[in-house]
């Protein structure tokens, strides 16, 4: 049997994201405030991957880029949720989720990379997005409150 394998091309984009959200845990309430980078992947015009590069621990897919985001945003939610819900404690809760945002997924760094590479030289843009800087921090800040410092 002769088999013919279509070469697909794959467009990187790197981009930065911004997660704040405020979580009700077994006995404390955190606020959780992150800065990641994220490699999207448009393999199709309906067919877009999200990568986390930090946090390296998750993915999401969609037909758009709207909607591989707001998966992602989702999975990211239910990752924290999980966290809340089985730590014993302030601190646990704060160690997990540090750990979980600083994570870095090695293959996804490096598509990263090579993709700000490419928006330098290219000068693309992706769609309306704003541009920021891809020395942007990452950073996780974990900080406990009490029920009256929470605010909608």
């Amino acid at each position: 049997m002769v088999v013919v394998l279509r070469a697909v091309t794959v467009m990187n984009y790197p981009l930065l994201i911004d997660f704040k959200g405020t979580l009700f845990c077994q006995g404390f309430v955190a606020e959780v405030k992150a800065g990641g980078r994220l490699v999207a992947s448009e393999y199709a015009p309906d067919d877009w991957w999200l990568y986390g590069v930090n946090p390296g621990a998750i993915a999401a897919s969609g037909d758009s880029l709207d909607a591989v985001h707001e998966q992602f945003r989702v999975a990211m939610r239910e990752i924290l949720v999980r966290f809340a819900t089985e730590a014993e404690s302030f601190a646990a809760f704060k160690r997990e989720t540090e750990s979980f945002f600083l994570s870095t997924n090695e293959p996804a760094n490096a598509d990263w990379h090579v993709a700000v590479d490419r928006v330098r030289t290219y000068k693309e843009c992706l769609g309306d997005l704003p541009i920021r800087s891809a020395a942007s921090r990452v950073f996780v800040d974990v900080i406990e409150k009490k029920i009256d410092q929470v605010t909608t």
